[in-house]
């Protein structure tokens, strides 16, 4: 799997490896949603798992304010970008690399580039 494998590439030179609040908040929805949907509790198991070896980032005020000058030099230009990829990508801060495939970041590249945030994007097919 391709996330799996740049995971790995990328944490074997990484001293952190973290997501989001706002990740784990989605990633707990879908969790959620499963269990009620199917009875299933193999999702949440796992997210368990996840959230007890990666940081979790807080989203907090220099992350929003990196997310709102980008969604602002965005606008600026004439690009619309969304919220929560802003403020997910600005919550580890600066001087890390964003592994994603959520087309929404590719737009932001350049902008976040400009506060030390690298976006590493995935293709869905690959792997």
């Amino acid at each position: 799997m391709a996330a799996q494998r740049a995971l790995l590439e990328l944490t074997e030179r990484a001293s952190d490896v973290g997501i989001s609040a706002l990740t784990a908040y989605e990633l707990y929805v879908g969790a959620f949603y499963r269990y009620l949907k199917r009875g299933d509790l193999s999702e949440l198991a796992w997210l368990e798992e996840l959230l007890g070896w990666v940081t979790v980032y807080p989203v907090d005020r220099s992350a929003a304010e990196v997310a709102a000058r980008v969604k602002a030099e965005a606008a600026a230009k004439g690009l619309q970008l969304p919220d929560v990829d802003l403020l997910i990508a600005a919550s580890a801060g600066s001087g890390t690399t964003l592994l994603t495939f959520d087309s929404d970041h590719r737009a932001s590249t350049e902008l976040l580039r400009k506060y030390g945030i690298e976006v590493a994007y995935l293709e869905k097919g690959e792997g």
